[in-house]
């Protein structure tokens, strides 16, 4: 499987956990409910790094490329075709597993495609099952369930899974400020840090990022392995990366394939001037405010 930007399996496994969806769609028509079923995978992302969308429908060799929100300005890579499903994205999934508690949708998705492909959805007691399913995936499947799904799962990270990885869910992060006062003398702080963040029912994803690179925090810090706490705390939590040379090391070896690389260009140009001590005068504070302001949100 050749694309464009010379995608691997695990960079696509690594950008579907972190921007793909497993689903169903329910729309009017015949049958015992009054419905008619199909399924879909997609892959979103905004409008302005479309190329990644396009490499992964050149990777399958199947599906299209349309408008997911055109208020939001994103695309979709989206797969509904039940031949391609069954024959291509299914097969895909089996041999690389999901990371996230996301892969529980991935095995719902499964289940609906063995009771479309056999026609058992043409029954009223199938139908039901279809709808019984879906009730229960994505964001209406319980905090708890994910939580402990992801307390038996198996992370088996890769570099290459890592970068897609971040290429969706990382932000290269960067704070400007004053020193605390010591001995009555201030200066220039430039800090920066890789963030990856994720919803709280899968921080024990976090800590095996954490572990695979043997560096970082996970932010709140709490105890990850009471369920009570967790879920008492905020709804996301994140891994903070303050060693900057180890990130930019990984990441010039594992590139970013979206528009995320021009901001880790301007984060990696940051790390340069505060090497060079820049960040202490007055001109390279000027350029830091120039660089940040192309950054992330602020970037047209």
């Amino acid at each position: 499987m050749k694309n464009s930007l010379n995608l691997t399996a695990q960079y696509i496994l690594g950008f579907v956990d972190s921007e793909g969806m497993f689903g169903l769609i329910v729309g009017k028509g015949g049958g015992p409910t009054g419905n008619k079923f199909s399924l879909e995978f997609k892959v979103t992302q905004k409008a302005h790094s479309l190329p990644v969308l396009l490499a992964i429908q050149e990777f399958f060799g199947c599906g299209r490329i349309a408008v997911d929100n055109a208020k939001d300005d994103t695309m979709k890579y989206v797969v509904t075709d039940l031949p391609s499903i069954i024959n291509i994205i299914i097969p895909f999934f089996l041999t690389n597993n999901l990371l996230t508690s996301k892969y529980l949708n991935f095995l719902d998705f499964v289940k609906m495609s063995e009771i479309i492909s056999n026609g058992t959805h043409l029954t009223l007691e199938g139908a039901q099952s279809l709808l019984s399913i879906y009730a229960g995936m994505n964001s209406k499947r319980s905090w708890m369930d994910k939580y402990s799904f992801m307390l038996t799962h198996t992370f088996d990270i890769t570099a290459g899974w890592l970068q897609g990885f971040i290429d969706g869910d990382g932000s290269f992060t960067t704070w400007v400020g004053l020193s605390s006062a010591t001995r009555n003398t201030q200066h220039n702080v430039l800090e920066l840090f890789l963030e990856i963040k994720q919803n709280t029912h899968d921080v024990l994803l976090l800590k095996a990022i954490i572990d695979f690179l043997g560096i970082g925090t996970i932010k709140p810090n709490f105890d990850i392995y009471d369920p009570e706490a967790v879920q008492t705390m905020r709804s996301t939590a994140k891994v903070i990366v303050r060693q900057t040379g180890k990130i930019v090391e990984f990441v010039d070896a594992n590139p970013m394939m979206t528009r995320k690389r021009l901001d880790y260009e301007c984060w990696k140009a940051l790390y340069d001037l505060k090497l060079r001590k820049l960040h202490l005068t007055e001109d390279g504070l000027l350029q830091i405010k120039l660089i940040r302001a192309q950054m992330n949100s602020k970037r047209v």
